[in-house]
């Protein structure tokens, strides 16, 4: 076995010099005949590593691609609430996305899951509030894990400090009626 370790890094030169690296010890591999499996958290191709593995891998090689279950998915399990129902609209955004881009998809959207919230999330914080969405905020980190955290009023977060790397912001609206 042979670990390849994912940057988890905002330099996208940095990044792109691992997944080369990864990739081509990944595509020796596969040369000298052995099959390999790169194992993800979630889905390998929502928001995940991998899709930048099998941009470079997949013009040389074929690839499976085994679906999992998104962070999205497993949020909406552990907060029992339904993601949409009847006319609802639905956006993902990242994190990273400017402060315009982030306060329109709130504002266009019924619910809305914010990823790559970890760093950002006081500035997250204050962009619900901006949107007027803070009260239907829920804050998800380590879905799934030992240490999952589930915050539900948005009053409980050091507003100023960052959050981590497996977290999020799904915002739903209130006073749905699923029936």
């Amino acid at each position: 076995m042979i670990p390849v370790i994912m940057p988890m890094c905002d330099n996208r030169a940095s990044a792109n010099r691992a997944y080369d690296e990864a990739s081509e010890t990944i595509m020796q591999s596969l040369a000298a005949g052995y099959d390999v499996t790169f194992l993800c958290e979630g889905d390998p191709l929502f928001f995940g590593s991998f899709a930048y593995l099998l941009d470079r891998i997949a013009p040389h090689y074929r690839c499976d691609v085994v679906p999992g279950i998104s962070s999205v998915h497993a949020a909406t399990a552990v907060l029992q609430k339904p993601l949409t129902c009847l006319k609802d609209s639905f956006a993902v955004v990242s994190g990273r996305h400017s402060d315009e881009k982030i306060i329109e998809t709130l504002r266009q959207h019924d619910s809305v899951v914010i990823m790559k919230a970890g760093r950002a999330r006081a500035r997250l914080l204050s962009l619900l509030e901006k949107a007027g969405r803070r009260q239907e905020a829920h804050y998800l980190a380590y879905i799934g894990r030992a240490q999952e955290q589930v915050v539900i009023d948005m009053d409980e977060l050091d507003k100023t400090a960052e959050g981590p790397y497996f977290s999020l912001f799904f915002v739903l609206p209130k006073g749905r009626d699923s029936r």
